[in-house]
C-alpha cells in the first residue's frame, strides 16, 4: 500500500477514526514488545517503500527497531515467515500472523498449518481485542530477559553478519570477546530460571518442568548442585540463557535437568558448562557425572550429546539414553568464552 500511496497519503494517527483506530493498534503492539513479544514484518512490497514510514512517517508509533526481522519482497509470504523463523531460530509453530488481507491469511493457511493465523474483522480498532483474544502471548511472569528480547535478537543479526565476513568458526567466536558468569542459582534469577525451564523444548535433555517453588527449593538443597550461565559478547547481553540441575546420589552426581537457548547454540557455552560441572564434582569428592536423554518430537538436536563429549552409555530403554562419565578421566575442553564467578561455587 506505501508504495502506492507514498507515506503522506497513509492513514495514522490523529483526524481520523481510521487513522487513530491504526495508531491504536501499534501502541498495543509497542506494549506487547515490551513484554517480551518479538515483533516481525512480513510484507508484500519494496524494502525501501516498507521500511521508509517507519523513518518518515510522524504519527508512527513502532520504529524499524522494534522489529526483530524485517522482510519485504514480492515473495509468498509463507516463505517469508519460514525465514523469519529460520532467522529467529524459532518453530513455526511459534509464529502468529496478523494480515488485514483474507486471501494472504488464507495462503498462509495453507501452506503453514503449524503458524497460528487470526481472523480478522474489517474493523482495525477490533485488532487489539482480536489479538488478545488468542491467547497466545499470556505470561505470568515478565522478566528483564522479555524486555530485552527484540534487542538482543537484534544483536543476533549483528552477529551472522560477522560470521559471514570471518573464515572460518573459530576465527568468528573469537572475534565475539565472550565472557560468561556461572552460578548457582540466586533468588534474582528464579523467575528467569522457572521460565526458561519450562519453555525451552530443543536444547533439552529431560525437558521436566519446575515451579518457582520447586527453584528455589533446590537453590538451597544440600543434595542438588545448580549452575546458570550467564552470556555477554562484544555486541550486547544475552542474559541468562542455560541452567544445569545435578543430584548428588552417593558416589554420583546426576543430571535431572541441562538446557539452554539455542541463541547462543555453537558458542561454546555447553562446554564450559560441562567443564564447571565435572570440577563441581570433583571438588565433591564425585566419581562419575550421569545424565540421561528424554527424547521428545523437539529435542532431537542433543539426542547425541552426552556420547559427543565423551560420556559412555550405560542403559537405553524406551528410547530413554543414559550416559556416564569418569570425573579423574576427563579433560576439559577448550572454548573461547572467559569466565567470572559472583561467588565461590561448591
Amino acid at each position: 500500500m506505501v508504495g502506492d500511496v507514498g507515506v503522506q497519503g497513509l492513514v495514522l494517527g490523529e483526524g481520523s477514526g481510521l487513522g487513530e483506530a491504526f495508531k491504536a493498534f501499534q501502541l498495543h503492539l509497542k506494549t506487547m514488545k515490551e513484554r517480551g513479544v518479538l515483533l516481525a514484518v512480513c510484507s508484500k512490497n519494496d524494502e525501501r517503500n516498507a521500511v521508509r514510514p517507519f523513518e518518515a512517517h510522524p504519527e508512527m508509533v513502532l520504529t524499524r527497531d522494534d522489529f526483530a526481522a524485517f522482510k519485504a519482497n514480492w515473495r509468498p509470504k509463507s516463505d517469508n515467515l519460514r525465514a523469519i523463523a529460520r532467522e529467529l531460530n524459532i518453530g513455526l509453530d511459534a509464529l502468529v500472523f496478523v494480515d488485514d488481507n483474507p486471501a494472504e491469511r488464507e495462503e498462509v493457511r495453507q501452506s503453514l498449518p503449524e503458524v497460528f493465523v487470526p481472523e480478522l474483522s474489517a474493523d482495525p480498532a477490533d485488532y487489539p481485542i482480536i489479538v488478545d483474544a488468542t491467547r497466545c502471548f499470556e505470561v505470568s511472569i515478565v522478566t528483564d530477559e522479555d524486555r530485552q528480547r527484540s534487542g538482543m535478537y537484534r544483536q543476533q543479526s549483528q552477529r551472522s553478519e560477522l560470521l559471514g565476513e570471518t573464515r572460518n568458526l573459530d576465527e568468528f567466536l573469537a572475534s565475539l570477546e565472550m565472557s560468561a558468569t556461572i552460578q548457582p542459582f540466586e533468588p534474582i534469577s528464579f523467575a528467569r530460571i522457572t521460565q526458561l525451564v519450562n519453555k525451552t523444548n530443543q536444547f533439552n535433555l529431560t525437558t521436566r518442568r519446575l515451579t518457582v517453588a520447586e527453584v528455589e527449593a533446590l537453590a538451597t538443597s544440600l543434595a542438588h548442585v545448580t549452575r546458570t550461565v550467564r552470556l555477554k559478547d562484544r555486541f550486547g547481553d544475552h542474559g541468562l540463557i542455560s541452567v544445569l540441575i545435578g543430584r548428588i546420589d552417593g558416589d554420583t552426581l546426576t543430571l535431572d535437568g541441562w538446557l539452554m537457548s539455542c541463541r547462543v547454540l555453537n558458542r561454546g557455552v555447553e562446554q564450559l558448562l560441562l567443564n564447571e560441572v565435572v570440577a563441581a564434582a570433583h571438588r565433591l569428592g564425585l566419581r562419575r557425572v550421569v545424565g540421561s536423554y528424554i527424547p521428545t518430537d523437539r529435542n532431537g538436536l542433543v539426542r547425541d550429546l552426552y556420547k559427543d563429549f565423551g560420556f559412555s552409555a550405560v542403559d537405553a530403554r524406551d528410547g530413554v539414553t543414559t550416559w556416564c562419565l569418569d570425573v579423574d578421566g576427563f579433560t576439559p575442553v577448550s572454548t573461547f568464552i572467559s569466565t567470572q564467578q559472583h561467588r565461590e561455587l561448591a
